[in-house]
């Protein structure tokens, strides 16, 4: 059974005062609780059981590795309306009598390692009781998170649980609490089993099903109605797991028989969302469909939930039906992946960028096609449909999926699918896409692993850059941020996957834009003071390459000495090829450590390596006594007859 109902908008005032959600002034407001067909008020459990639910659909296959898949180490958060007293947390006094208790009581279930309550704000003031009072046959809440609890820890019995309490059925309520249960320290998962018809400004809010910053990845699952075609909001949303509606048919020895599309299962195409890239493989309307996956949900194939706020502490037992089965034992299923996931060094699950892509990209052999039955708007059809969208799960094949643990086949290879662009420059970012696939070349759509790519072949202080692991999504690897430094004609990459390699077709690398100088060419260490020396220096860009197409012209000063100024003779040289050379350099001082910068418009400079000027023979030294302070100083002449003469008075001594 989930919640659904008409759109009345809500007053904008009410909403000012939830700073969680400020802004909301189109919403659902308090809907009626829909009622499907229900057994109810049975001494003794009714209804299918988990371990049949768990046998049909494949959740006792679940492992990984040596690790049984029962949701070990992460949270469920359900969001519901108003407060259920029968609930207890497993902190209290009271648990051993609450529904929870005696549901594990009826079924061999162990008390989940933590459930706990929380206000629709995170603290522990709870909300009141739905107002339409125990034994309504409209139904209320309370049976609403009756099932949802139970059925959370019936598929996922090792997976810590917290109710977050909405004040009332508004969606502002809803939202919020919505908002407070992803960001809880630990939730992978949130399940909504409620809804209402779209509006108009729904997309405004497609925002808050998504992770908060920071947070490992949170997959969002809600049930898409009870009223057949066409479905609820948030369901809608591209962020959100839409489930949907099967009637389940169990097989010889309580195993998965067969399954129809539900009539009351909610489904169709969405009046505001646009359609999803991970749904464009699978549908052509360009506006967002549902469901993505559906579940057992027929009231006459129903479950058993454990109920005594609404049928007392003898006869506590219904059996029920609706998509709110199906929002939480999915919700269930991918906190189970994520375990997975997290086993094998992998993170969470992000629901809009991870779950729902890879659910669209896995194997046909994860769901059970389901092709018959209608929910009167839509036939289901082979593949995918807007009955049942993919089907319904097969858990175990799945999860190793989703949870990229499904060993390839022992021939995989890696494909380039998308070859690297064949000319690139230096540090420019560019991409492939790789393919794991069996030796007869079928996509290995089971493999989400990780792939890497590596530096086959390159000159030598090659650096191959950017984000070069990446995890695969259904056996193909995406890399979007590669880079290469070092200037060349061929350089190969290796792309590594599922045991195998690949090699990409050559790669010519050329430089980057002109950056800065490099002193290729250096002085002598020793020079005679007035002697012509030669210093050659190279345009480089940002990794060290040389700049070919580089002209201008490029400077020589004096960085560093003893003396300033005493540099003299050809300063400027142009740039040949990305190449400058100065010859005819002089220093007109003697002395040590004299050091020459080199340099050009824009770029950084590049400097020389120390020089020691020789003073000439003293019989030719200029040399002038003190009585004498106004003597001409001495011309020097440079090899080149066009060298211009400099004159230098030099210090007296």
């Amino acid at each position: 059974m989930a919640v659904y109902g008409p759109t009345p908008f809500e007053a904008a005032q009410s909403v000012l005062a939830r700073p969680a959600i400020l802004g909301l002034v189109d919403v659902a407001a308090s809907s009626g609780v829909a009622n499907p067909a229900r057994t109810t008020g049975s001494a003794t459990a009714i209804g299918l059981t988990p371990g049949q639910i768990q046998m049909a659909y494949g959740f006792t296959g679940i492992t990984f590795g040596s690790v049984v898949g029962n949701g070990a180490g992460q949270t469920i958060a359900i969001v519901d309306a108003y407060d259920d007293p029968y609930l207890v947390g497993t902190g209290s006094a009271g648990f051993a009598t609450s529904d929870l208790a005696r549901f594990d009581q009826a079924f061999g279930l162990p008390a989940p390692p933590s459930f706990i309550k929380l206000g629709e704000y995170g603290g522990s003031v709870l909300p009141g009781l739905d107002p339409a009072g125990a034994g309504n046959p409209s139904g209320n809440w309370e049976t609403e998170e009756a099932l949802d609890v139970e059925w959370a820890h019936a598929l996922a019995p090792a997976a810590n649980l917290v109710l977050v309490e909405a004040n009332s059925a508004s969606s502002a309520d809803l939202y919020q609490a919505v908002s407070t249960a992803k960001s809880l320290a630990g939730v992978t998962v949130v399940s909504m089993s409620w809804g209402s018809s779209e509006y108009q400004s729904e997309l405004m809010f497609d925002n808050v099903f998504t992770t908060p910053a920071g947070h490992p990845g949170v997959t969002f699952v809600a049930s898409t109605g009870d009223s057949g075609a066409p479905g609820e909001y948030p369901s809608y949303s591209p962020n959100v797991v839409a489930a949907g509606g099967t009637t389940l048919t169990l097989g010889p020895g309580g195993g998965y028989g067969s399954e129809t599309g539900w009539l009351g299962g909610g489904g169709g195409t969405s009046v505001y969302e646009p359609e999803p890239l991970y749904q464009q493989g699978a549908q052509s309307t360009s506006m967002r469909t549902t469901p993505d996956l559906s579940f057992n949900a027929d009231p006459n194939t129903g479950v058993a939930i454990c109920d005594q706020y609404n049928d007392g502490q003898a006869q506590p037992w219904e059996q029920i039906g609706g998509t709110s089965v199906a929002a939480p034992s999915l919700a269930a299923l991918f906190a189970i992946i994520d375990q997975g996931r997290m086993v094998s060094g992998s993170t969470p699950l992000d629901g809009p960028s991870q779950t729902l892509p890879m659910l669209y990209q896995a194997g046909a052999t994860a769901f059970h096609d389901v092709t018959t039955g209608s929910n009167g708007g839509y036939t289901a059809k082979p593949g995918y449909d807007e009955v049942t969208g993919l089907g319904s799960p097969v858990a175990n094949v799945l999860a190793a999926d989703l949870a990229g643990t499904r060993n390839p086949s022992p021939t995989a290879q890696v494909v380039i699918a998308t070859e690297p662009s064949a000319n690139v420059t230096a540090g420019q970012g560019f991409g492939l896409v790789a393919r794991v696939e069996t030796g007869a070349g079928v996509l290995e759509s089971g493999f989400n692993g990780k792939v890497t790519v590596t530096l086959a072949n390159g000159p030598q202080g090659s650096t191959l850059g950017g984000s070069v692991t990446v995890t695969a999504v259904g056996g193909v690897a995406e890399f979007s941020s590669l880079f290469l430094t070092e200037a060349a004609s061929a350089d190969t990459l290796r792309v590594a996957g599922a045991g195998a390699s690949a090699i990409t077709t050559p790669i010519a690398v050329t430089s980057g834009a002109a950056a800065g100088l490099v002193v290729i060419g250096q002085p002598p260490t020793q020079v005679n003071e007035g002697s012509a020396f030669g210093l050659e220096v190279a345009v480089v860009d940002r990794f060290g390459n040389l700049v070919a197409n580089y002209s201008g012209l490029v400077g020589a000063s004096e960085a560093a000495g003893p003396v300033p100024g005493a540099l003299a003779g050809q300063t400027l040289a142009l740039a040949v090829g990305g190449i400058a050379v100065f010859t005819d350099l002089a220093l007109e001082a003697p002395g040590g450590g004299f050091v020459i910068d080199v340099g050009a418009q824009g770029l950084s400079l590049a400097f020389s390596t120390p020089i020691h000027d020789l003073a000439p023979p003293r019989s030719v030294r200029p040399h002038f006594h003190f009585a004498h302070p106004k003597a001409h100083p001495v011309k020097k002449r440079f090899p080149r007859h066009d060298k211009v003469v400099h004159r230098k008075v030099h210090p007296r001594h």
